[in-house]
């Protein structure tokens, strides 16, 4: 029935900024019912902003149910990337333990996403880029075949940052080739 109504272009999930002719309804629309991205306190989507890499790190462990894995030895890694410069003589703290978003990337870390160069100036916050994307699915994931076509049709892509509705869609054609369970 949720198939037959979303191929009739009727919302499931209710996302004020997010319409039938939004581009990628769909992917949204499996997104929010995956309970993957339930969207802001005002109940907004913004599918043409930007992915932040902590949304990027979110989508991937909830969309793909990969398991944090990491141990109270790490929490001295977190605070290592403490020593993140944003402007010219001006420190700033990046991933703290208090940002939601630091275990996921922690664990993609310790799965080998990116190198200490890179963890010692991660800045969740910022938009993430497609080749970041790709390269943390492509890790996450390991050799599995299903998701190969998906993940080398986004690297083949141009680099530079990801919007939300793009994040979607690349989320759920990976949950969809690799038969992930949803939770509708």
């Amino acid at each position: 029935l949720q198939e037959m109504l979303l191929d009739q272009g009727q919302a499931l999930f209710y996302y004020k900024d997010v319409i039938p002719s939004t581009p990628d309804f769909r992917a949204i629309q499996d997104i929010g019912m995956a309970s993957i991205d339930p969207g802001g306190d005002d109940f907004s989507f913004r599918p043409a902003h930007p992915a932040t890499r902590a949304e990027i790190a979110k989508y991937l462990f909830h969309g793909l149910n990969l398991k944090l894995r990491m141990d109270y030895t790490d929490l001295w890694k977190i605070m290592q990337w403490q020593k993140g410069w944003d402007k010219p003589g001006k420190r700033v703290q990046y991933c703290t333990p208090e940002h939601w978003a630091t275990y996921y990337l922690l664990t993609l870390y310790n799965m080998g996403a990116f190198n200490d160069d890179f963890l010692s100036r991660i800045n969740p916050d910022s938009p993430g880029t497609r080749n970041e994307m790709v390269k943390w699915a492509s890790t996450a994931l390991g050799p599995r075949a299903s998701a190969n076509a998906i993940l080398a049709a986004e690297a083949a892509k141009k680099d530079g940052p990801i919007t939300r509705a793009e994040l979607a869609r690349f989320i759920n054609g990976l949950r969809r080739s690799m038969t992930v369970p949803s939770k509708r």
